[in-house]
């Protein structure tokens, strides 16, 4: 303070010195500002999500509820199924079984989730209800098929074999499981979906029946 007072006398004027000192006492006298305000300026807003004290943040509408019971149960179904195929094929020599579990096995998979708990929601409706027409459908004719030629000659030499039996039905599962896939994790969430998407998918459904039908 006393070399700002030195330097402003050797460079200024007497009277300009003189409101140099005023000035100089005036901010001196001022009052500092409390701790709080100081403090409370450089504090950081934290901002607690609703519904709880987690400090993640949640994109999810918190009304829509997962369960998976439908993805489980359809698995379980698939692996009954083509375990039963396999058995069949393995003591049996006949083929008409084949089509008839491998592509049936879908009506079985999708029949939950029309008539369960999650029925309560139209697009699952629709989903298994379009799962299990194909299902029938297809298989329908598969039977017809092979129940007309006696045997598919493509499965004779893999069917000629336990090795190449139990691969067949494997890989008949895991084609079930994935396929699926699309209809079974939609029954997993509680949400009722956009009516747009439902409807957009239910004509590319109807495109795509008609057209394996036809071909």
């Amino acid at each position: 303070c006393a070399a700002s007072v030195v330097a402003a006398r050797a460079f200024c004027g007497p009277s300009t010195c003189s409101d140099q000192r005023q000035l100089h006492r005036s901010i001196l006298a001022r009052p500092a500002p409390p701790s709080h305000t100081l403090q409370s300026s450089l504090r950081t807003t934290h901002i607690v999500p609703r519904g709880g004290a987690s400090t993640s943040l949640s994109m999810t509408d918190p009304s829509v509820i997962f369960d998976n019971a439908p993805l489980i149960q359809s698995t379980a179904i698939f692996a009954l199924t083509n375990l039963l195929g396999c058995v069949l094929s393995l003591l049996g020599k006949t083929q008409i079984h084949v089509d008839l579990l491998g592509t049936g096995s879908f009506c079985l998979a999708a029949l939950p989730a029309l008539v369960g708990k999650g029925a309560a929601l139209s697009r699952v409706k629709i989903s298994a209800a379009a799962v299990m027409l194909w299902s029938v459908k297809l298989a329908g004719y598969l039977l017809f098929r092979i129940v007309k030629l006696g045997e598919d000659k493509r499965l004779s030499d893999l069917f000629g074999s336990t090795g190449g039996t139990i691969s067949f039905w494997v890989f008949s599962l895991m084609w079930g499981i994935l396929c699926s896939l699309p209809h079974t994790l939609g029954s997993t969430s509680s949400s009722s979906g956009l009516p747009v998407a439902t409807i957009a998918g239910s004509i590319l459904y109807v495109i795509g029946i008609v057209l394996e039908t036809t071909a």
